[in-house]
C-alpha cells in the first residue's frame, strides 16, 4: 500500500469527466478522491492485468469475449515478469515511478534501474465464458443457481490465505478496448469522446431528445466501466493427507448465507449448502466444513439464539420433505459422524437449537456413500415457507457432465477429473458438449482399452462425435500417478465409435499435474504412463516412409519381439492398428 500511494498513477488511462485530484496510484476514475479502503491499492484493483507487482495470484478470468483469453493469460503475472524501480546505488525501491522510462532516465545524480522481478512461476490462469446472468438477480443463472466456477485448491501448505472476486462492467457507449480511447479524451465538458448523437459524457446530464424534449440521465462517469470487489475472511490451504491418492477427487461441502430474512441478509442470501447439488463417484472424497457466527444483528430473523448461527446436517427421505429421517435410517454419512454431524460436535447443554454447539463445524474427510441420490439439509434453518437449508448429493459409479454451448464459448468440466474449453467461434451453432467417464466395457466392439496397469485416467467419452470444431478446444485430464512419484504421461484418442485404434495426441503437462491438449475433434479419450513405441509408420494412402526410424524400429523390435507384441496389444489394442488409412507397419 505504501508503494501504491508513493507510484505515480498511469495518466495515460481514460477518465471521462472525472477530475482526479491527486496523481498517485490510490486515485483513480472510479477513486477519484483517494478514498481508503484498508491496504488495497485503488489502481490495482481497478484495472487488470496490471502493469506491476501484485501479491495476489490470479486463479480464473471469466470473460464475455473469449477471444481476449491469450491476453489476458499471458499478462498475468503467473507467467509474466513484472517490474519495479530500484535506486542504482544501494538497491532500494523508488516508489514513484511507474515506468521503465521515467526510472532508467532518472538524474545521474540518484541513478534508478528498472528490474523484472520476475513471475509467480505458476500456470497462467484459467480463461473462458463467464456464465449468463440476468440483470439486477445477483447472479442466478440458468436452472436457477448461482452462477460459480469450480475452483482446484493447489496441493500447498499455506495459513493465511485470502481469496478476491472481481467483476467489471463496461458501458458499450463507447469502444473501451480502442487504444484511442485514453486520457487524450479526457474534459470535463464530456464531448471529446464524440458519443453518438453528441450527447455530453459527464454526469447527470440533461440532453436534447428531440421534439423540444430535454431528458435528464442517470450517469456517473466514474462508473461507466467500473470494477467491483469482495475479499473473503482469510483460510488455510493444507496439503493432501499422505494416505490419500493424488488421483482422489477431494470435494468440499461448505455452507454459505448469514442468518436473517432475504431483506435483512441482503446483498447477501440466507443458509445455503454449498454446492447446493453434488454429483460425485463413489470413489471421491467430501470433507465437510463451515464456520457459523456469534456476531450477526441481534434482531435479524432466525432459529435459536439471537445473532447466532449454525448448521448441521441431517438426512431427509425426500427433496419435498421437511421431516428428517433418523440417525439409524441417515445413510449418506458413516456411522461414527451422523451424531456429531447432527449435533454440531456438542452434546451436552441445550442443543435442540444448537445453540451450546461451536461455530465451525469439521467432519473430516469421509468417503461418498454409496450409488444414488441423497438429500440432505440442516434441522435448525431449514424453516418452511419462510427459508430452505437443502441441498442434494447424486452418486454414481461414473460421473459426466453436460452444458449447452454457443458460438462465445465455454466450459464443460467434471471438476478434479475433465475439463473442456470451448474458444470463441469453436462451435458455428449451439451444440450440447458432453463429458463422460466410461467403463472399458462401453468402448465399441472393435477397440481394446489400454493395459490397466497403464492407464492412470479414466476413459473418456467426449461427445458429439465427428463434428469438427472452427477452432481448437483444449482438452485437460489429471496426469498424476496415485503415489504422486514424477512419470511420463501421454494422451491418446480413438476416433470415434467405429475407431479401432488408438492415437496418440500431442499435449503439454503443466506444473499443476494436467496433461493438455488441443483437438478439433471429439471422440474417446485416456491418459497412459509411459512411452509410445511409435517410431515409423506406413502410410497406405500416402505412401510415406520415415526410413531412418523406421530401420532404428526394425532393429529393435527384431531383438526384442516381445515387446513389439507387448506395445501392440497394450496401447492400440489387438483388434486395429495406427493410421487413418487401415495400413500401419514397422520396417
Amino acid at each position: 500500500y505504501y508503494q501504491c500511494k508513493m507510484r505515480e498513477r498511469n495518466k495515460g488511462l481514460f477518465a471521462a469527466s472525472q477530475n482526479i485530484n491527486r496523481d498517485v496510484a490510490t486515485h483513480t476514475r472510479q477513486n477519484s478522491g483517494g478514498t481508503r479502503h484498508g491496504y488495497e491499492c485503488a489502481e490495482e484493483r481497478d484495472y487488470y492485468p496490471y502493469w506491476h507487482p501484485s501479491p495476489w495470484k490470479d486463479v480464473a478470468v471469466l470473460v464475455s469475449n473469449t477471444s481476449r483469453c491469450p491476453y489476458y493469460r499471458a499478462e498475468s503475472q503467473n507467467v509474466k515478469n513484472k517490474g519495479l524501480c530500484f535506486h542504482k546505488n544501494n538497491n532500494t525501491v523508488i516508489d514513484e515511478y511507474s515506468n521503465p522510462t521515467k526510472c532508467n532516465n532518472r538524474s545521474q545524480s540518484e541513478p534508478g534501474e528498472w528490474r523484472e522481478l520476475g513471475a509467480f512461476g505458476i500456470e497462467p490462469p484459467f480463461c473462458g465464458l463467464a456464465p449468463w446472468s440476468r440483470d439486477n438477480h445477483l447472479g442466478n443463472t440458468y436452472g436457477g443457481f448461482s452462477a460459480q466456477y469450480n475452483w482446484t485448491l493447489p496441493d500447498i501448505e499455506q495459513q493465511r490465505c485470502v481469496f478476491r472476486i472481481r467483476y467489471n462492467i463496461t458501458t458499450a457507449d463507447y469502444d473501451a478496448w480502442n487504444p484511442a480511447v485514453n486520457s487524450s479524451l479526457n474534459d470535463r465538458d464530456g464531448l471529446k469522446i464524440g458519443i453518438k448523437g453528441g450527447y455530453p459524457f459527464n454526469d447527470d446530464p440533461t440532453v436534447d431528445f428531440g421534439a423540444g424534449v430535454d431528458l435528464k440521465l442517470s450517469i456517473d462517469t466514474s462508473q461507466f466501466g467500473r470494477t467491483f470487489q469482495d475479499r473473503s475472511h482469510t483460510f488455510e490451504i493444507r496439503k493432501r493427507p499422505t494416505n490419500v491418492s493424488n488421483n482422489t477427487v477431494i470435494y468440499n461441502v461448505n455452507v454459505r448465507g448469514k442468518r436473517g430474512n432475504i431483506v435483512q441478509t441482503f446483498p447477501g442470501t440466507e443458509y445455503d449448502f454449498v454446492p447446493q447439488r453434488l454429483e460425485l463417484s463413489e470413489k471421491d472424497l467430501v470433507h465437510y466444513q463451515w464456520t457459523g457466527s456469534n456476531s450477526n444483528p441481534n434482531n435479524n430473523a432466525g432459529q435459536g439464539k439471537a445473532g447466532t448461527d449454525r448448521s448441521n446436517i441431517v438426512q431427509f427421505a425426500d427433496a419435498a420433505a421437511n421431516l428428517p429421517l433418523s440417525l439409524e435410517e441417515t445413510t449418506m454419512l458413516p456411522e461414527s459422524v451422523r451424531t456429531t454431524a447432527a449435533f454440531s460436535r456438542q452434546y451436552g447443554g441445550e442443543n435442540s437449537e444448537l445453540d451450546d454447539s461451536l461455530p465451525y463445524m469439521d467432519l473430516g474427510l469421509q468417503s461418498a456413500p454409496s450409488n444414488g441420490v441423497y438429500q440432505y439439509g440442516s434441522s435448525r434453518n431449514n424453516n418452511f415457507s419462510n427459508r430452505g437449508q437443502k441441498a442434494t448429493m447424486i452418486v454414481t459409479q461414473f460421473q459426466s457432465r453436460s452444458a449447452t454451448l454457443t458460438r462465445s464459448g465455454g466450459n464443460v468440466e467434471i471438476p478434479g477429473l475433465a475439463r473442456l474449453t470451448f474458444m470463441e467461434n469453436a462451435l458455428s451453432q449451439d451444440t450440447v458438449v458432453t463429458v463422460a467417464q466410461k467403463k472399458s466395457t462401453e468402448l465399441p466392439s472393435n477397440l481394446e482399452a489400454p493395459a490397466s496397469d497403464e492407464a492412470i485416467s479414466s476413459i473418456y467419452e467426449l461427445t458429439p462425435h465427428g463434428q469438427q470444431f472452427s477452432e481448437p478446444v483444449e482438452v485437460a485430464f489429471p496426469a498424476l500417478k496415485s503415489d504422486g512419484s514424477e512419470g511420463s504421461f501421454y494422451m491418446l484418442k480413438a476416433s470415434g465409435p467405429e475407431a479401432t485404434f488408438w492415437e496418440h495426441v500431442e499435449g503439454q503437462v503443466s506444473k499443476e499435474g494436467w496433461i493438455k491438449a488441443n483437438v478439433t475433434s471429439f471422440s474417446y479419450f485416456v491418459v497412459i504412463e509411459g512411452g509410445v513405441p511409435i517410431v515409423a509408420v506406413v502410410l497406405g494412402s500416402l505412401g510415406g516412409v520415415l526410413l531412418i526410424a523406421g530401420i532404428a524400429a526394425g532393429f529393435y523390435y527384431r531383438n526384442n519381439p516381445g515387446a513389439w507384441d507387448e506395445h501392440k496389444s497394450k496401447v492400440f489394442g489387438k483388434k486395429g492398428g495406427l493410421g487413418g488409412h487401415g495400413v500401419s507397419a514397422l520396417c
